[in-house]
């Protein structure tokens, strides 16, 4: 379709039109180049300030990707929208925050300045969320009184941008909990088809995020951008996420659609502001069902200790991971001890509830590994087993413990989270690390061995979870 065809099939409406009586904000532009970030790079950005600021009250916050493009090309002007819905309180007073990608101007003359946006963009991670958060916004704060909570914040982008915002939000949910995304980018450029499968199995976060699309979108090389966008919205609906979106049959990856139905994506993520998006309503997820409701990490005094490296069996074999000589050891009851295998920097171990496999936790960060227990103690048929969740921009560090539940599940503690696989190999479900201190210890304990007992720093986290038969569901 031509541009005219687009802008007659999806006009702009009132609220993306300057209206008569509506008091208009202002925007200042300003250049950013000291990023520790993303070293090297330059920037411009715009700050929209609505007439209705005032310096006494903290502003909430919105968070804008190509910001040059959402103010000034095409149809777009944001800064007009954000005055229309800013006048019907149908959202809060907000200062808008309008972030070009970075670019690292040439060494030499005549040379090409590096365009930075899909490394800033399309890579999965916290690096983006960080550099607004510990760059941008405290530049802005030297002027202006922005609220710090993500309840308060919003994000929003198109294409790539799209990924953008939803990423800073999945990575720092603490820092934006209101999300945008048109025509965004789940694709396989950086690891963007890697997060619908991630919202899945984690255990949901309280973010409220609007998807803007259409069947006309990309398909290329890189992936099919409308397929890619039906599976992101089917992963937040199956995790329970509020989740709303807007598609069309003739919506393609450009503005026409997007710039259309901009108004009512920020009206429905901001509204009932302040109530806080909840997590998890209604999910179909094992991480959820397993997990007691309401019963969130609580710290704890812990009722014993257990070294992650060693197993005794009711026989009284006792199995030792020895790291730093990479093998496992078994030492019967008579203290004669033998190699039974050798792994690269075995550290934790784990005996399945009938004793007849091991199950092996490495330090490399790789697939936890299950052996066979033959009769003599030896260790048979050691396979990569437990198929490990991670993504290098969302690294969980190296494996520090495991634990078998009853059912025969298989928990294991990496430095920066908890994930659990089906018995059968297949992950179930990610937790958070209690905190943010690097996880030392995991073990299960209680009667019936349903509490689950997470060693973070110098401090000791417990949470209850229900004994589930399966965790296909």
């Amino acid at each position: 379709m031509t541009p005219d065809q687009l802008a007659q099939l999806f006009p702009l409406g009132p609220d993306s039109l300057k209206q008569t009586g509506v008091a208009e904000g202002r925007v200042e532009k300003h250049t950013f180049n000291r990023s520790r970030i993303y070293p090297g790079t330059v920037r411009d950005y715009w700050v929209y300030v609505p007439a209705q600021y005032r310096p006494a009250r903290a502003a909430c916050v919105l968070v804008v990707q190509d910001g040059h493009d959402h103010l000034f090309s095409g149809r777009w002007n944001l800064a007009v929208v954000l005055d229309n819905l800013i006048q019907q309180r149908a959202m809060p007073v907000t200062i808008g925050v309008f972030i070009n990608p970075g670019k690292i101007p040439a060494a030499n003359s005549g040379g090409k300045e590096r365009d930075n946006r899909s490394l800033e963009y399309d890579t999965p991670g916290d690096r983006y969320a960080r550099f607004v958060l510990e760059e941008i916004l405290p530049e802005v704060e030297q002027r202006y009184r922005l609220r710090q909570d993500g309840n308060s914040r919003a994000i929003f982008g198109g294409s790539s941008g799209g990924m953008c915002a939803f990423n800073a939000a999945w990575s720092r949910p603490d820092a934006f909990q209101r999300v945008v995304s048109e025509v965004g980018s789940f694709t396989p450029m950086r690891g963007g088809h890697t997060l619908a499968a991630q919202v899945r199995l984690h255990e949901p976060k309280p973010l409220k995020i609007f998807l803007q699309g259409g069947a006309q979108d990309l398909d290329v090389v890189n992936g099919n951008w409308w397929t890619a966008n039906l599976d992101m919205l089917s992963a937040l609906r199956y995790a329970g996420y509020e989740v709303n979106h807007i598609w069309h049959e003739q919506a393609g990856h450009n503005e026409y659609h997007c710039n259309m139905v901009a108004p009512d994506a920020l009206r429905w993520v901001w509204a009932g502001y302040p109530k806080r998006p909840v997590a998890g309503r209604g999910s179909k997820q094992p991480i959820v069902q397993l997990l007691a409701p309401q019963k969130t990490w609580r710290e704890g005094a812990v009722p014993e200790r257990r070294a992650p490296h060693q197993v005794v069996t009711k026989d009284g074999r006792t199995y030792v991971a020895e790291t730093s000589r990479n093998r496992v050891v078994l030492i019967d009851a008579k203290g004669v001890s033998r190699v039974v295998a050798k792994l690269p920097k075995p550290v934790a171990l784990a005996l399945t509830p009938d004793e007849a496999q091991l199950v092996i936790a490495t330090a490399d960060g790789s697939e936890t590994r299950l052996a066979v227990i033959a009769p003599d103690g030896r260790l048979t048929a050691v396979e990569p087993y437990f198929r490990r969740i991670d993504h290098e921009a969302h690294p969980s560090g190296r494996n520090v413990a495991v634990a078998v539940a009853e059912p025969g599940w298989v928990i294991t503690a990496m430095e920066r989270a908890i994930q659990i696989n089906h018995s059968n190999g297949l992950p179930s479900g990610i937790m958070p690390a209690p905190s943010s201190e690097p996880i030392t210890n995991l073990f299960l304990a209680g009667p019936k061995r349903d509490v689950l007992w997470v060693a973070a720093g110098d401090r000791w986290y417990y949470r209850k979870l229900r004994l589930l038969e399966s965790l296909w569901c």
